[in-house]
């Protein structure tokens, strides 16, 4: 149905939009969801579209709901690393060096320090010759602040869905917290820890976990090509 969208009056519908829709409903499974994935879509989608109208913003939306469903995946499945590269882990962070032309990429894994260990013996020296050599500069920001403060700069997405991307953000940081507490090594020492324990316990631990579902990127679909459709459409989504 959502390909054989079109024209209705004196709307022409954006084609390459609509096949970038369809084609976001063939990759939303969890399972395909990783940071790369993620942003060749987000990169794909704003290369494809010039316009940044409410089609965008609904459809940068949907993405926004991958990104934070991956996120949430990994926070449950204690994939720390992972769910905190897309909430707070900028993902590229040039360090410019005094009298040196080109910047330096910092390793984003790895402490700035050790990446740079060759200009001192001690790690004191190495901070001080950081603190009068080199500044940073944040290059690309972690993905889901990415995508929330562009939908917010966009305008077109009403405060209560904003509401709620940042809401989710913020259980994300709390599920990393409240797992990390455990210090389990990996997602089987979380289902592990759930058979050993009282039914009130797991009830508690559940409900302490993001367990996200797509119920929202597929009501953004649905309002999307409805709006495709009929641009009298009033989307809940939309200011």
């Amino acid at each position: 149905m959502l390909a054989n969208v079109a024209r209705d009056g004196n709307i022409v519908v954006n084609r390459a939009l609509i096949d970038f829709n369809v084609r976001l409903e063939e990759e939303s499974p969890a399972h395909n969801l990783n940071e790369s994935c993620l942003e060749r879509i987000v990169q794909e989608l704003e290369q494809s579209c010039i316009v940044r109208d409410s089609l965008y913003s609904l459809t940068l939306a949907r993405v926004s709901e991958l990104a934070l469903l991956c996120a949430g995946n990994y926070a449950d499945d204690c994939e720390f690393t992972a769910a905190c590269d897309l909430l707070v882990n900028p993902r590229l962070i040039l360090v410019h060096v005094r009298d040196q032309t080109e910047p330096v990429v910092k390793e984003r894994h790895g402490s700035i320090t050790d990446q740079f260990s060759h200009v001192g013996r001690a790690p004191q020296e190495i901070v001080e010759w950081l603190k009068d050599n080199t500044w940073l500069e944040i290059k690309k920001e972690a993905l889901l602040p990415y995508l929330y403060n562009e939908l917010f700069c966009l305008g077109h997405l009403n405060s209560h869905h904003l509401d709620s991307i940042e809401h989710r953000m913020q259980r994300i940081a709390a599920v990393v917290g409240f797992l990390s507490a455990w210090q389990l090594p990996d997602s089987c020492g979380v289902q592990e820890r759930l058979i050993c324990v009282s039914e009130a316990a797991r009830q508690f631990i559940y409900s302490n976990l993001c367990r996200f579902e797509m119920k929202f990127f597929h009501q953004l679909g649905n309002d999307l090509f409805r709006l495709m459709e009929d641009d009298r459409f009033k989307s809940r989504f939309l200011c």
